[in-house]
Parts: structure tokens; C-alpha cells; sequence
């Protein structure tokens, strides 16, 4: 799930990315995205920032190069540093949305990108076609509808502070197809650990259930982009 989704991801900004001169992965986590930035544009300098030591521990036997550990609610940058921000379900977890963008819309560069995964929402659309309406409704009713509240509401709030930090908005999407081995793989990683026992013991039933009658076919999904242009003046 997370490797063909994050492929998509920079496939939907491989033109910024290729023509960065300077760039961060905020909340980089263990470096995947940084790793796979630094191949597309070589010649350029990427830094990857998060808050956690044990993530920039791993990103850094990864990828090496300019790590630091930073707080995405006050960045330790000067200003217009960068051609390209890319946080990947970052700004969700931030304590004040609105003031986090504001700090760092202020490191882009004039003309510089600020772009944030934002979810998806078509995973009800791609179960819908693959399963009967009795098995939608008993996995809809243990864990999409949290997670489409989620994305919604979190979207929205993400596209306010855009507009708050005055950045011109873009929506993109990248789109994915996963196996059902990866949307297994996704509601265990995501969603058991918020789930009790008796609905992560109900969910494994059905995933079991539906295997044993068929094997499902792909789901195609959406990623959605928000994105966010510094004004070049």
C-alpha cells in the first residue's frame, strides 16, 4: 500500500521535484520520500525535518545527508529557503494548523511549492465494485467512515490555512491501485491500533470471509494533493 502510493505521489510532483535547486521533506519519518527526491534531482540539496529522534535515526542510515530534528510548528530556517515543501499526513497532527503553514509558507522561496498529502476518500467507491453490499456495510460500519470524517474535516482545515498563509491552491491527484493484500495490510497498520478487540477481531472475520469466497481484484484509489504556490514577487 505505502510503496505504490507514495510512486504516485511523486510521480503527481515529479516536475517540481526535478527542478528543485533546494528542498525539505517535512515530517520526513524513516526517509522513504527523501530517498527517492534526492534520486530525481540529484544535483539538488533536499533536507528532511522531523520531530521524532528514533525517525531521523533511521532516515539517516536511509539517505544521509541534511537531517534535523524540528518541530513543524516553528521550522529553523530562515526565510525563502525553498523551492519545494512536501509533507506527507504531517500538518493533520500539528497543534495549530493555520500557524504551522504560516511559519512555513515563510521558508519558500518567491514562487516557491508547499505540497501536502491530503487522503483520499475513494476507498468506499473501490470497495463498493469489489465486494457484496452486506460486506460494504460491515467494513464501513468498523472503519471507513472514521477514516473518510477524518480526511474530510482535515482537508478542509488544511485548505483554510493555505489560504490564511496566501498561497495560491491547486488540487492534484495521485492515483493507485493496491492489491487486497494491501488494503489488509493498511487497516492493520492504520486502524487496529485504534480499534478494540472485539472490531479488530471482527474485521480479520470478514477479510477472512471474503478471501475464502473469491480473491477481490485491485483497488484503484485516490491521493489527494494539496498545493499550495508562494507568489513569485
Amino acid at each position: 500500500y505505502y510503496t505504490v502510493r507514495r510512486a504516485a505521489v511523486i510521480q503527481a510532483l515529479r516536475g517540481e521535484i526535478a527542478g528543485v535547486r533546494c528542498g525539505l521533506d517535512l515530517g520526513c519519518g524513516n526517509g522513504r520520500y527523501l530517498a527517492e527526491f534526492r534520486k530525481l534531482a540529484p544535483a539538488a540539496l533536499f533536507c528532511g525535518a522531523d520531530f521524532s529522534p528514533e525517525m531521523i535515526g533511521e532516515a539517516r542510515v536511509r539517505t544521509g545527508g541534511a537531517l534535523v530534528r524540528a518541530d513543524a510548528s516553528r521550522l529553523p530556517f530562515r526565510d525563502c529557503v525553498f523551492d519545494l515543501i512536501f509533507a506527507s499526513h504531517v500538518l493533520p497532527f500539528v497543534s495549530d494548523i493555520r500557524a504551522a503553514v504560516k511559519d512555513i509558507a515563510r521558508c519558500l522561496a518567491p514562487g516557491g511549492l508547499l505540497a501536502a498529502t491530503a487522503g483520499g476518500g475513494g476507498l468506499r467507491a473501490a470497495l463498493q465494485d469489489a465486494i457484496s453490499e452486506r460486506e460494504w456495510r460491515t467494513i464501513a460500519s468498523l472503519v471507513i467512515g472514521v477514516r473518510e470524517r477524518a480526511e474530510r474535516d482535515g482537508e478542509e482545515l488544511q485548505r483554510e490555512a493555505f489560504r490564511g498563509a496566501g498561497l495560491k491552491l491547486e488540487t492534484r491527484t495521485a492515483s493507485f491501485e493496491i492489491s487486497w493484500d494491501g488494503l489488509e495490510e493498511w487497516v492493520r497498520l492504520r486502524w487496529f491500533p485504534f480499534a478494540t478487540e472485539a472490531e479488530r477481531s471482527e474485521a480479520t472475520r470478514m477479510f477472512s470471509a471474503i478471501r475464502a469466497a473469491r480473491e477481490p481484484g485491485p483497488l484503484h484509489l485516490p491521493e489527494g494533493l494539496i498545493v499550495g504556490r508562494r507568489s513569485p514577487a
